[in-house]
C-alpha cells in the first residue's frame, strides 16, 4: 500500500530529520548508512520512540542509543546537555529532544502532502524492544546506522503502515542559486 516513490521519500525524510536533529552546526557531518536491524544492546542502551499518524497511515520512528561517554559528548557538543552533568535525566532529556526534533522535521514535511497529521510525545524504552519493530504490521521498514563525532554510534528505524494507498514524492529543497543577482540596499 506504500508505493515505491513514497518509500524512497520516507527514507529521505528520515535522513533529513536525523541530520536536523543530530548533526552539529560546526564539525563533521554524520555518516548515515542503511543497515541491519540494531541488535538488542542490553540495559545500557535505550531507544526513543515517536509516531506520526494521519487518517491513512502510521509512521513509527525510533532512535536507538547506547549510554556511552561518546554519545554523551555528542549531545554536549550539540548543546542539548550541560557539560559534565552526570544525571540520567539530563541524558534522557537530550536524547528525547533530539528525537523530537527529528520526528518534528519529518512531520512538517509530510504535512505538505497529507492533512491532519499528528505526532506523539517521545517515549524512552529499553532497546531490547527494538527487534519487535520487525514484527509490527508494516508496509515499509528501514534501519540506519549513524556515526557522529567522538565515535558516537546511533541507530535509527522507521516503520510505516498505510490504511489507504500512499504515494508521494518528497525531495529536499535546494537553496536557490543567487549568483549574479543585484543586491539593493
Amino acid at each position: 500500500m506504500i508505493g515505491a516513490n513514497a518509500q524512497a521519500s520516507l527514507d529521505r525524510l528520515l535522513e533529513m530529520g536525523l541530520r536536523t536533529a543530530l548533526e552539529p552546526a560546526e564539525g563533521r557531518a554524520l555518516d548515515i548508512a542503511r543497515g541491519d536491524p540494531p541488535a538488542a544492546a542490553g540495559p545500557a542502551s535505550s531507544m526513543v520512540v515517536l509516531m506520526i499518524a494521519s487518517h491513512g497511515f502510521r509512521i513509527v520512528t525510533a532512535l536507538h542509543f547506547p549510554r556511552t561517554d561518546a554519545v554523551r559528548a555528542h549531545f554536549e557538543r550539540l548543546g542539548r546537555m550541560t557539560a559534565g552533568d552526570p544525571s540520567a535525566q539530563a541524558f534522557d532529556d537530550a536524547i528525547s529532544e533530539s528525537a523530537n526534533m527529528c520526528c518534528g522535521a519529518i512531520n512538517r514535511e509530510i504535512g505538505r502532502f497529507f492533512d491532519y497529521t499528528g505526532m506523539s510525545t517521545p517515549h524512552i524504552i529499553d532497546s531490547r524492544s527494538g527487534p519487535h519493530l520487525d514484527r509490527l504490521t508494516h508496509h515499509h521498514l528501514r534501519h540506519y546506522r549513524i556515526v557522529a563525532e567522538y565515535r558516537a554510534v546511533f541507530h535509527a528505524s522507521l516503520c510505516a503502515f498505510a490504511h489507504t494507498p500512499m504515494d508521494f514524492v518528497w525531495e529536499p529543497e535546494t537553496a536557490p542559486d543567487t549568483t549574479g543577482e543585484l543586491e539593493l540596499f
